[in-house]
């Protein structure tokens, strides 16, 4: 297991425990996230299917192609306010990985994201040494374009058409953040 913390929140890769309160963060935020595009179907709010993304959630970290975190805040106990996800993990020539993110509804505002980013982020590249993080967001996420700004990240253009978001194509917005300190293997 992962976990990395701050003075506040705790960031963590998923446990087999989570499952429930995921169905619970789930059901408290899915009009909140619907916007950016998390779709629920009801088969999404049960146990058993979180306990199938936790277990698929292991098996991706453990081939090495994505990391999933929760956020927890210290005033919320074991109900995650936040997730995390960098996929794709490419190596070879690219050594890079996307990320997506939501929180709940009742903590944005607050810089918890940037925080909790910030943690993940040095972990991607002080620790699996990825030099790029791509985040892409819809033209109308103005919440999450100021979160990646102060993080760094660069905007490198425009994608037309990118996402199907709730039956709609939707343009995005097209950024990366790179590690300076990137060293190839056996540096």
């Amino acid at each position: 297991m992962i976990q990395l913390k701050d003075h506040e929140l705790t960031v963590r890769t998923l446990r087999p425990e989570d499952a429930e309160h995921l169905v619970t963060f789930s059901q408290k935020n899915a009009e909140f996230l619907y916007p950016s595009g998390l779709v629920l179907l009801p088969d999404d709010l049960t146990v058993d299917k979180w306990d199938e993304y936790i277990q698929t959630a292991a098996q991706e970290l453990h081939k090495g192609t994505a990391v999933r975190f929760l956020i927890f805040h210290q005033d919320n106990g074991a109900v995650p306010i936040g997730k995390i996800n960098y996929s794709q993990i490419f190596r070879g020539v690219f050594q890079a990985c996307y990320l997506g993110y939501g929180i709940d509804k009742d903590y944005t505002g607050k810089g918890i994201m940037t925080r909790a980013l910030q943690l993940t982020n040095e972990y991607m590249f002080n620790e699996l040494n990825m030099h790029r993080i791509m985040a892409n967001y819809m033209l109308s996420n103005l919440p999450s374009a100021r979160v990646l700004v102060k993080l760094g990240f660069v905007k490198e253009g425009i994608a037309k058409d990118y996402l199907q978001i709730n039956g709609k194509w939707e343009d995005h917005v097209l950024t990366s953040l790179t590690n300076p300190n990137w060293q190839e293997e056996g540096e």
